[in-house]
């Protein structure tokens, strides 16, 4: 993981793949896609799941060894149908928002998947190229900087000591899974405000209205207000409608919601 972590990364390797059968698992999809001639030339592979109904939400992020193997993956897919479910089905790519193997790992270690509750088989996977081998998913952020350069330790004047401060009381551990089960009940929210765009939106257009939303209440003091949103647009149809408009409207005239997944 740590020389995954510490390799250097040029140009797009993350790649959006769209189009996929809600019923895959993700060892169903990664390994088709692996089938295709991309064995050892992937590292990070995740297909989101709504976990309320245990179905994918029909993409997944893959990052590649090299942005020449994300582009010939590209070509590959935009001819290729999946057919584990003996129900072929075009796909469609896209680079991805969040680019490289340690820009996603940062954004996942975060992220509500890596709690102690949700199953290992739909945490993100880690693939090591050399092996194919998987590499288990860390769930403490513990020691996963970036390894510092060797420096020359050069002579220093000795500082003079400042009075010792009392240590910051640790976060109660019922607060700190409290925090967890926050970040989690917030991701079940995003998956069901998407699977209800998904009913009168489609492909990108839905993602991107989910993306946007996600993003503007995903801070400190609106989650409550992005949970009565999704209660009420489930519960009345019409709401649904007003949203995605105005998501829409915000969506072609600010240059702050992503343009492209």
């Amino acid at each position: 993981l740590r020389r995954l972590l510490d390799r250097p990364e040029v140009g797009e390797t993350t790649v959006m793949l769209r189009g996929v059968p809600n019923q895959y698992t993700p060892k169903q999809l990664l390994k088709e896609v692996l089938g295709w001639g991309f064995a050892g030339c992937i590292d990070l592979f995740y297909l989101p799941i709504d976990f309320r109904h245990k179905t994918n939400l029909a993409y997944a992020f893959i990052n590649f060894t090299t942005p020449e193997e994300a582009t010939r993956f590209s070509a590959v897919a935009s001819k290729t149908s999946l057919c584990f479910l003996k129900r072929a089905k075009r796909l469609a790519t896209a680079p991805a928002r969040v680019q490289g193997f340690r820009a996603n790992f940062d954004q996942f270690l975060n992220h509500g998947t890596m709690h102690s509750g949700v199953a290992p088989e739909y945490r993100p996977i880690i693939l090591d190229p050399e092996t194919g081998a998987e590499v288990p998913f860390p769930t403490d952020k513990s020691d996963m900087s970036p390894t510092p350069e060797p420096t020359t330790p050069q002579a220093r004047a000795p500082e003079p000591r400042a009075p010792a401060s009392p240590a910051p009381a640790a976060t109660p551990p019922a607060q700190a899974e409290q925090e967890e089960l926050r970040d989690q009940e917030f991701t079940h929210l995003v998956n069901r405000f998407h699977r209800a765009v998904g009913a009168i939106l489609s492909g990108q257009a839905a993602m991107l209205v989910t993306q946007g939303t996600e993003r503007a209440y995903r801070v400190p003091g609106r989650r409550r207000q992005f949970q009565a949103l999704v209660e009420a647009v489930e519960a009345d149809r019409s709401k649904l409608h007003q949203v995605v408009g105005f998501a829409m409207a915000q969506l072609q005239q600010s240059q702050a919601w992503p343009i492209r997944a």
